[in-house]
């Protein structure tokens, strides 16, 4: 989020005002990630399909979401991965 401010100098002998602009670039915190379409504790049959929402909201710039399975960061191009509204959807299947 970036915001403008500006101020003006006037003084008698000048015909215009002298003027000068800052902007501001504003970084905001997001919020802690969150996981939906699971409980700890679900039992998740053989080759079902999962999906797996990841929501961290309120960022700017907003976060970039990285997946791990196992600790090992998933490649985004061989895996399904919708991004909106700062939540990404991962599409699994269990094996």
């Amino acid at each position: 989020m970036d915001e403008e401010y500006r101020c003006q100098a006037e003084h008698p002998g000048l015909s215009k005002p002298l003027r000068a602009m800052a902007i501001i670039n504003i970084y905001r915190q997001p919020s802690i990630p969150v996981i939906d379409g699971y409980k700890n504790g679900d039992l998740i049959n053989y080759q079902e399909k999962l999906t797996l929402k990841c929501t961290s909201i309120n960022g700017y710039p907003p976060p970039t979401i990285i997946w791990y399975r196992n600790g090992v960061e998933i490649d985004r191009t061989s895996t399904k991965i919708l991004m909106a509204n700062g939540r990404h959807e991962l599409n699994i299947h269990v094996k």
